[in-house]
């Protein structure tokens, strides 16, 4: 996907101290710019995106609503060992587990389960008091 003209808004050439680190930092960029929008949509606080950039994903095929990123869709990475999408941080690509999903899973290899356990009923008893969405947690 061609690179859009927003990009320079975001991740500014003189910011990139290699060329081999450009497309983690932008993508770095590029989700914190979308957990800012979902944030917006939710709560209402102010941000204001780059000329283009909120148009640009809410066009794509996979794209489900800012209240959703994060768990049911997000940008592709280069990174990804799970190869999902192509790996272009400017594809919207569908999530199968949100990143809470995800972060337990990491968790869950390098933690003792005990500590878990406390963990999550912690999280779980937060999410009971509060509405119940586990995006306040």
């Amino acid at each position: 996907m061609a690179e859009p003209q927003w990009v320079q808004t975001l991740l500014p050439e003189e910011e990139v101290p290699r060329e081999a680190i450009r497309p983690l930092m932008l993508r770095k960029r590029i989700r914190y710019a979308l957990f800012r929008l979902q944030t917006k949509e939710e709560s209402g606080v102010a941000f204001l995106p780059p000329a283009g950039f909120k148009e640009f994903y809410a066009d794509q095929k996979w794209f489900d609503g800012w209240e959703n990123f994060g768990n049911t869709w997000d940008v592709g990475d280069p990174m990804d060992p799970k190869g999902r999408g192509s790996g272009d941080v400017f594809e919207v690509v569908a999530r199968y587990q949100s990143v809470h999903e995800e972060w337990d899973e990491v968790i869950d290899a390098h933690v003792k389960s005990d500590t878990l356990t406390t963990r999550r009923r912690a999280r779980q008893q937060r999410m009971e008091e509060s509405d119940g969405s586990e995006d306040n947690v």
